[in-house]
């Protein structure tokens, strides 16, 4: 080990934290030296989690947040791919630096990491700036060395690996990291507005009453942020910032502005006083910047002029085999493409397709067939020269090119895949999306052309010959970013201040619909996934539907993505106002707020609750997740192989198909692959959903991007603060109580649902169908249960369960027969159904058993936890009430009861179930079985009815 030759006397500033979860800090000061002396000997211990975490920042508080860390003052590196410490040593050995091996490092995989003092701390901004070139430079580091306010865990050995630690230091220069080249960031050019004056509940207006403000020191660094992240220039905020009395110069706050997260939303109480909209200064300027960065993302580009449409122009594109057409809306996309020949239009919903019919018959054109009576039924036939279909009738043309048939007339076809984003957008319709990537692959038709108004290229995992975009000058549409503290109480206000001649709402959460509808006094025509199910204004969502016009007597429409496409309204008004509750990606805003197809006006409202941005979220790369999904695809096809047959493995994969989809729940990456023949592939257009969720998660934490991306799509956008009205406790009870009324209705249809297919025994078939469903998801959870339970309790037992909410002590019962419970043994053998146990005699041997028997196995602390906790004692001996709670953790005991002993009162409990959930587990048939046994029992009938 080098020792330091030279002296550094610089006193750093760092922390420690105690572990990942638990974001505390111990805040310290120390020289280079001493810090080395800190690290030099590790913690000896078999847990590493033991160990403390070093984060190398200047932190304006205790506690690990990146809001909080002043300035890096160290630049650190965790390597663990296989790259050796030799090598790093030799790339660093102009540096001064320690290195000391990690908790699972051997001498065969060389797992280390190395600390360097930098020679100038670096802010927020400045270290984001150059976290690429740094990332480049230092490609063998794991990518959480360049996250701002990383921990890392300090030296820790295990009693197996501690003759293998290695613990060097290096003397050298010290690292600058302002040598690493910037990140260009493109900036767009605006004028702040600071509103003066605004309405009741709305916040009061920043520049007006700022200064009669009374701020603590914590509230300015706030406000400070807040003004940042709006645009509001150094110069103002912090002129605006002293007029509030605050003790500290100008200077002092201009370097804090400096060094602000940019995007910070995080306002506190702030939003009684900061109401900041931000506009685009040249409106026209900016578009035409705008077309001339687009025009080399695309093969050709087209203008349309204000009576022009796609069918103008449409003989002069040139197309490719597969090709993205990008249109704005207003181009007649649909009207254009189902009026010529040899063209199939394919559109996601059924309703767009009986739109497009409706469109195509009129004027004497040429009859378009298309059967529309049951989606399974719309078939389409082969040797149409023209047809309008919905996506997953393609699994038509994909089944007979199965089964072998001539499919040579395709080759005169050009198929158009209409609202193309729904591949990447829509994961609920997976099996139809890879249907429709299956035909693309064979090469059936003569072109092939995905249709969008929002799309890019780079949002779909297929190289397209083609990229086409159809522009059209259209008045711009009016977007504010409302972050506000209540959503529902600001949008019920919002909407009833509006004055607008038609209203629209999405909110996709129908709970949060019908509370709405309680507070507002507006008529709006509910629509949403769940209402075919239900009588509630079908007549008027009928004409809707038919006539695209709003029944009179409506005010506009809410719903739920149902609304998002294919609901157009073609009433001719001035003004519409759009109201989008919630995080929604830039695509949904702009297709919602085109539901209108005649206003001359329309303003977004987009509103959201306040939310922490993270500037060191990025868009996940494409070839990392896919690198992702081809390891887990490997590693599930292994586990497939070891199935010993071909059902074994169709078992198996159908298991492994169920555990996918749970994860869903706590993580995405259930998508990552699919069963395609007879092994997991990778799905692609999970990939596609990942990454455009990626997208969209940007865009919620970064205003800037947010704005960029709606202005593309022609929408002058502003952010604004606001302040709703909190409700009373009861009036917030009257509100759930009301919907709640409502769910229970609901409720009962789903448990109708369920029990109907337990009795057919179509759980599995059924569940298929739906699990993607939004509008089926309580049906979704219940079947859910019913598999995972089917094989342990009987159909009778199966529909107790779900009436009785009974599915979380039968997983736990399942769960001790699967893993050998050493308890449920014990209970098993020594109870029985009717036994008496009393207080002060069985009672307590069973319990005082049970006690015995977790304190010998240790794993049974991981699956019964706290049970020590649950047993109380008294002189040694376990009380009785502490007995009767520890065996009603696995078993169900009756009422205390009384009866005589030796002319003595005895109190006693029966036994009456030898489990958790009350009922009897045993194996069950399944389905294939049942069929076996039922095929087997025919066949024995009839031998016997022929020996007759």
């Amino acid at each position: 080990m080098k020792k330091n030759s030279t002296t550094n006397n610089t006193i750093y500033n760092f922390g420690f934290v105690p572990s990942a979860t638990k974001p505390n800090m111990s805040l310290h000061k120390a020289t280079w030296n001493e810090l080395v002396e800190l690290f030099e000997t590790p913690l000896e211990s078999d847990d590493k989690l033991k160990a403390t975490g070093f984060i190398g920042c200047l932190m304006s508080q205790a506690y690990r947040k990146n809001d909080n860390a002043v300035q890096r003052e160290f630049f650190y590196l965790d390597v663990d791919e296989e790259v050796s410490i030799e090598a790093v040593e030799a790339d660093l050995k102009e540096y001064t630096y320690l290195l000391y091996t990690t908790f699972s490092h051997t001498p065969q995989k060389p797992k280390f990491r190395v600390i360097l003092p930098l020679t100038t701390p670096l802010s927020f901004e400045q270290w984001n700036l150059r976290k690429d070139s740094m990332q480049k430079k230092f490609s063998y580091a794991d990518a959480a060395s360049f996250v701002y306010c990383q921990y890392m865990i300090t030296p820790v050995v295990s009693t197996k690996n501690k003759s293998s630690y290695v613990f060097k230091t290096n003397n050298g220069k010290l690292f600058d990291a302002l040598e690493f080249s910037e990140k260009v960031i493109v900036k767009n050019q605006f004028n702040v507005t600071l509103a003066p004056e605004s309405n009741d509940e709305l916040v009061l207006g920043l520049l007006r009453y700022l200064p009669a403000e009374k701020l603590n020191h914590n509230e300015r660094y706030k406000l400070l942020g807040c003004m940042k992240a709006v645009g509001i220039d150094a110069n103002t905020a912090t002129q605006l910032i002293m007029a509030t009395g605050s003790n500290h110069t100008i200077q002092y706050w201009l370097t804090e502005y400096n060094r602000l997260n940019k995007a910070f939303y995080g306002a506190g109480r702030l939003y009684s006083i900061a109401q900041v909209q931000l506009y685009k200064s040249e409106q026209k300027q900016l578009v035409s910047v705008s077309a001339k960065k687009e025009r080399s993302f695309y093969d050709q580009v087209y203008n349309l002029e204000s009576e022009q449409y796609l069918g103008d122009v449409i003989d002069s594109i040139e197309f490719g085999y597969l090709n993205l057409l990008i249109a704005d809306c207003g181009t007649g996309k649909n009207f254009s493409t189902s009026r010529r020949p040899t063209n199939w239009v394919v559109s996601p919903l059924r309703i767009i397709v009986q739109q497009n019919v409706t469109s195509a018959n009129e004027g004497n054109i040429e009859f378009v067939d298309v059967k529309l009576d049951i989606v399974e039924e719309n078939k389409l036939n082969i040797d149409d020269g023209r047809a309008l279909a919905t996506w997953n009738q393609l699994s038509t043309v994909l089944e007979k090119h199965k089964a072998g048939d001539d499919l040579s007339s395709l080759k005169n076809i050009t198929l158009w895949v209409d609202e193309s984003h729904g591949l990447y957008m829509d994961l609920y319709k997976e099996k139809t999306l890879n249907v429709v990537y299956d035909i693309v692959k064979l090469k059936l038709f003569k072109n092939i052309v995905f249709m969008s108004g929002t799309s890019a290229a780079d949002d779909y995992h297929v190289k397209f010959d083609k990229v086409i975009r159809v522009q059209k000058k259209n008045t711009p549409k009016y977007t504010t970013k409302v972050i506000t503290n209540d959503l529902l109480s600001y949008t019920a206000a919002a909407i009833e201040e509006s004055q607008a001649d038609g209203i629209v709402v999405l909110w996709n959460n129908v709970d949060q619909i019908k509370k709405l509808e309680q507070l507002i006094t507006k008529k709006l025509l509910r629509i949403t996934s769940n209402d075919k199910d239900e009588l509630r204004d079908q007549a008027d969502q009928r004409y809707l539907k038919t006539a695209e016009k709003l029944p009179n007597g409506y005010d506009g429409i809410i719903g739920t993505y149902s609304i998002v496409e294919g609901m157009n309204i073609k009433n001719v008004v001035d003004m519409v106002e759009v109201f989008v509750v919630g995080d929604e990606c830039v695509e949904r805003i702009e297709q919602v707020s085109n539901r209108y197809r005649k206003a001359q006006q329309v303003f977004v409202q987009h509103i959201v609750s306040p939310v922490q941005p993270d500037l060191e979220y990025s868009i996940l790369s494409r070839k990392d997740v896919v690198s992702r999904a081809e390891t887990q695809k490997n590693a599930l096809n292994i586990v497939l192989q070891s199935a010993p047959t071909k059902e074994a493995q169709y078992m198996l994969a159908k298991k492994l198909q169920h555990t996918l989809y749970d994860v869903k729940f706590i993580c995405d990456a259930y998508s990552l692959v699919r069963i395609a023949s007879d092994d997991f592939d990778v799905n692609y257009v999970g990939i596609d959903n990942q990454i455009s969720n990626s997208k969209a998660r940007y865009d919620s934490l970064n205003f800037e991007s947010y704005k960029q991306h709606l202005g593309i799509l022609n929408h002058i956008v502003s952010l604004k603060f606001a302040k709703a009205y909190k409700f009373t406790k009861e009036e917030q009870e009257f509100i759930d109580e009301a919907v709640e009324a409502e769910n229970a209705k609901a409720l009962a249809r789903s448990l109708e649902a369920a029990i109907v297919c337990i009795q057919n025994d179509t759980v599995e078939d059924v569940l298929e169908e739906i699990k993607y469903k939004a509008s089926e998801q309580v049906l979704v959870g219940m079947l859910y249960q019913v598999l995972k339970a089917k094989h342990y309790i009987s159909m009778t037992d199966l529909i107790n369960m779900l009436i009785t909410n009974n599915f979380n002590n039968v997983e736990t019962d399942i769960k001790r027969i699967t893993y050998e419970n050493q308890v449920y043994s014990f209970l098993q053998t020594n109870i029985n159904l009717g036994d008496r146990l009393y207080n002060d005699s069985n009672k307590l041997v069973l319990a005082e058993s049970i006690m015995d028997i977790y304190r010998k196995h240790p794993a049974l602390k991981s699956t019964d936890i706290d049970l020590d906790k649950v047993a109380k004692y008294e002189n040694g001996v376990i009380t009785s009430k502490s007995a009767t709670a520890i065996l009603k953790r696995y078993i169900q005991l009756s009422e205390q009861k009384v009866t005589k002993v030796n002319k003595k009162n005895v109190r006693y409990s029966e036994v009456l179930a030898r489990t958790l959930s009350g009922y009897v587990l045993a194996k069950q048939q399944s389905r294939d079985q049942k069929d076996l046994k039922l095929a087997v029992d025919k066949i024995k009938a009839k031998k016997s009815q022929s020996e007759k």
